[in-house]
């Protein structure tokens, strides 16, 4: 195992153990301590990679995050599906993320809670959402090059917003689906929320 391999273990280890921490006792009763003492690292072998709980959550936050725009976009094309159908694919990522790894998405609803009051995890949102726009308009715009679909002449400063707006709705979506709406309702509310973009937004030639 090289330098660089043991060093991402022990900071995935620190990880798993900050997750399973704030899973059981809840993001503001979370302690360092805690989360020393769910890994095989000594004390100061946690404050090695990070200096407090803040920092080991922030890293959880952007870990569990990236899990919602992992998709190589070659793959994506080749569904060959419409542009709707294709980005509801993508974003229902979640319920599989739900089903195989519940403690994940619950971690994540109670860490995205932090964005409303909290400066530092709004400020790592915010670069995660310039990420993520980029990388949805990278698709997007191939998935119109590619089935030709017409815009009109104010379609790219639109997109940058209409993802942004969008992220947020299925943000929306997930909590829902996770008190109490059904998976078929939050996937016809995707088909309903992403079909009105195109039609008022996407196509406007």
């Amino acid at each position: 195992m090289t330098r660089h391999e043991s060093q991402q273990t022990r900071v995935d280890e620190i990880l798993d153990a900050a997750l399973i921490v704030i899973d059981k006792m809840g993001y503001p009763a979370a302690t360092m301590e805690a989360i020393v003492k769910h890994t095989s690292l000594s004390k100061g072998g946690v404050y090695r990679f990070f200096s407090n709980k803040k920092d080991v959550t922030l890293a959880l936050f952007e870990h569990i995050s990236s899990c919602f725009v992992e998709f190589d976009q070659d793959e994506v094309l080749s569904w060959k599906l419409p542009l709707v159908d294709t980005m509801v694919r993508i974003n229902l990522n979640y319920r599989g993320m739900r089903d195989q790894n519940p403690r994940n998405y619950r971690v994540y609803l109670q860490l995205l809670a932090q964005i409303f009051t909290d400066d530092d995890f709004r400020t790592l949102n915010h670069r995660l959402e310039e990420k993520y726009t980029d990388k949805y308009r990278q698709l997007i715009l191939a998935l119109i090059q590619r089935d030709k679909l017409p815009v009109g002449p104010d379609f790219e400063k639109k997109l940058e917003q209409v993802i942004l707006i969008g992220h947020a709705y299925l943000h929306g979506l997930f909590y829902l689906a996770h008190t109490r709406m059904q998976d078929d309702e939050v996937e016809d509310q995707l088909h309903w929320f992403l079909n009105m973009i195109v039609e008022n937004v996407l196509q406007t030639a």
